[in-house]
């Protein structure tokens, strides 16, 4: 029933096209060559970007070039393979069958988290959560069957949460979140794992502060430290984890704090105590940070799932109790599961389908328009474009990827001034008239 209700949410995003951003971060990956991405994979210290992402474009870029339905049928695996990792997560943390399947169906699909189902540019977020959430069960399990890990066991534990570090930095919460286990879980709790999973996190958190590519001088990155940012992340996260937007106030989002707050801890609850601790911690990258919301709560809300799907489950369990048994239990968590079913469909199809189908239609038509020129272009040529539909560098990223000739020299007139005798010397000169590009020379 899981797969089915993923499917039919999240297959018709295969016929989506590029975000504009993809074409940037795969021009990125493409430049760099896999040689110089796998040593910034190794050795964060020398700088790059997100080095793992490079290991999900460079691979569809040379089997399937700028097609993009392979790019988000990988992400839907990965998406699929979050939401059995969010079951084994409840399910290490000693919650029921019925609870874990119920936080998988949670992660499945949501329209508060739409971006991550047809947006590819957000693949960085869908990484980090699979492995982040690889890492974590991975060792939970070990520690529930009672010992420490070993070196081996270790050894595999670090690489998972490498890569998730490699993925997006907001995996640099792990150690925090380990402590949380250890003290809810463990009779004797052990800091050896969490003090190894700091260490690897600190070359990349010297990555993102330190250096002339430093993430914090690029203005979207540069953190704001202060009570207003924090207090509008928890008002728009609310907004949409609870598919309520234009309703949550500061003070709605407070509201909901001690809501969980109370749930998660009064009674004991281990399971939803950490769920809370994971909800708390997961975020803090990006809290004060503006616009992090919609795909970047992933990892956020896959803590937030499980806290909802125990609590329910137990909630129908109390309720059942009283009334009609087993029969009752099974109607009240379908009439909960139809409920949230319904109301994401409905969004989908009222505000998700239209955003779909206009994302990347100018990119989209580039890509095809440029195509269709058949321009030979050859290695060490210069093509200069007259004009072109696109407000930044998104015609270059586009042609240089068409083109698949790293040393090309490509020119955006709109963008840097050209001369006569420049273009005079161009090998080729292309121009964009009525909503097409045309091949001058």
């Amino acid at each position: 029933m899981v797969a089915a209700y993923f499917c039919y949410f999240a297959a018709g995003s295969l016929a989506v096209k590029f975000a504009p951003d993809d074409l940037m971060n795969l021009d990125y990956y493409w430049k760099q060559g896999p040689a110089k991405m796998l040593l910034a994979l190794v050795a964060p210290w020398r700088g790059g970007y997100r080095p793992f992402g490079a290991v999900y474009y460079l691979p569809l870029f040379r089997w399937f070039g700028l097609n993009p339905a392979p790019y988000h049928f990988v992400t839907l695996l990965l998406l699929a393979a979050n939401a059995y990792l969010v079951y084994r997560l409840a399910r290490a943390l000693r919650l029921p069958e019925t609870a874990a399947g119920l936080a998988a169906l949670l992660v499945c699909y949501h329209a508060g988290l739409s971006f991550l189902y047809y947006n590819t540019s957000f693949i960085y977020d869908v990484l980090c959560t699979f492995f982040y959430l690889a890492a974590f069960v991975y060792y939970a399990r070990r520690r529930a069957e009672g010992g420490t890990l070993s070196r081996g066991q270790l050894a595999v534990f670090l690489a998972l949460y490498w890569c998730a570090l490699n993925s997006k930095e907001m995996a640099v919460t792990m150690p925090a979140v380990l402590i949380a286990y250890e003290w809810l879980y463990e009779k004797r709790p052990s800091v050896r794992v969490a003090i190894w999973t700091a260490v690897l996190a600190a070359p990349i958190v010297l990555r993102v502060v330190i250096g002339s590519g430093a993430l914090v001088q690029i203005p979207d990155y540069q953190p704001e430290f202060s009570a207003a940012r924090l207090a509008a992340f928890q008002r728009d996260a609310f907004s949409d984890f609870f598919l309520t937007w234009h309703f949550f106030t500061t003070g709605w989002a407070l509201a909901v704090w001690a809501v969980l707050t109370l749930v998660a801890w009064w009674p004991k609850r281990p399971a939803l105590r950490f769920c809370w601790w994971w909800l708390v911690l997961t975020p803090i990258p990006i809290e004060f940070l503006s616009g992090r919301t919609n795909a970047c709560l992933a990892l956020p809300f896959c803590g937030l799932a499980v806290l909802a799907a125990g609590a329910f489950t137990e909630l129908a369990g109390a309720v059942s109790e009283r009334v009609g048994g087993r029969a009752a239990f099974a109607a009240i968590v379908a009439a909960g599961v139809c409920f949230w079913a319904v109301r994401n469909a409905e969004l989908k199809h009222r505000l998700i389908v239209p955003q779909m189908g206009d994302l990347g239609k100018d990119t989209w038509a580039a890509i095809t328009g440029l195509e269709a020129l058949h321009a030979d272009v050859r290695p060490h040529s210069t093509v200069i474009f007259l004009n072109d539909p696109f407000e930044d560098f998104d015609m270059a990223f586009i042609a240089e990827l068409c083109f698949r000739q790293p040393d090309v020299y490509i020119k955006l007139r709109r963008k840097t001034p050209v001369g006569d005798a420049e273009l005079a010397k161009a090998d080729h000169l292309i121009g964009y008239e009525g909503g097409r590009l045309i091949l001058v020379r």
